[in-house]
Formats: C-alpha cells, structure tokens, sequence
C-alpha cells in the first residue's frame, strides 16, 4: 500500500476503499459518495452543472444524467445500463467500484456528447 494512503487513512479513519474511490475519480466529480445496499446509489452535480443518478441492484447498474434532477427521470435524459453482476451481486459492490463504474460510464457520455 502506499505510504501516503497508509498514513491518511490511519490519520482520518476512512476506509482505504474510500481513499482508493476517490484517488481514481478519473472525471473530478466531487464526490462520488456511494450510499445504500440493495440499491448502491450516488448522485449530485457534474462539473458542467448536469444532475448524475448512479444505482446498482440485482445484476445492474445503471447512470443516468440530465440537466436538472427532474430530468434524469425523463426521455431526454442520458443512460448507461449495463449487466454485469452475478444474481443479486450488484446491491452489495464496493465504492471502489461504484467509482470504476461511474468512471466507464463518464468516458462514454463524454464521447456521446462531444465534450
């Protein structure tokens, strides 16, 4: 483990998962806090001003953006879906890799929209 995560994570009492999750925040979304099991959810506000909904259950996950927090919910909104878990493996992961998954999803949403 690296001697500066060791250190902070022994100064501030985060889980080193947590550290790790925000370290490879990739796209600089603060923060990507996961929360919950059966849904693991996180949401807030891209840099650009967008609204980001994040949920991950049964076999699932899924990240949806619009430009409010009511749009998510709609047609316009931006989705990523993918199956990737076993049965009902998608409500227990990690925040490590919520974060990998956001992460995924937000090279293609920039790819998608050109930015």
């Amino acid at each position: 483990m690296n001697m500066f995560l060791s250190k902070l994570r022994w100064r501030i009492q985060i889980p080193i998962e947590n550290i790790l999750a925000w370290c490879i925040n990739t796209y600089d979304v603060r923060p990507v806090r996961p929360y919950g099991n059966c849904p693991v959810q996180a949401e807030g506000y891209l840099p650009t001003g967008a609204y980001y909904y994040f949920r991950s259950r049964y076999t699932t996950w899924s990240l949806r953006i619009g430009k409010n927090i009511n749009e998510v919910w709609e047609d316009s909104a931006w989705v990523y879906t993918e199956n990737k878990y076993k049965e009902h493996d998608g409500g227990w992961i990690s925040n490590l890799e919520v974060v990998r998954n956001f992460n995924k999803a937000m090279k293609l949403y920039l790819r998608d929209n050109g930015i």
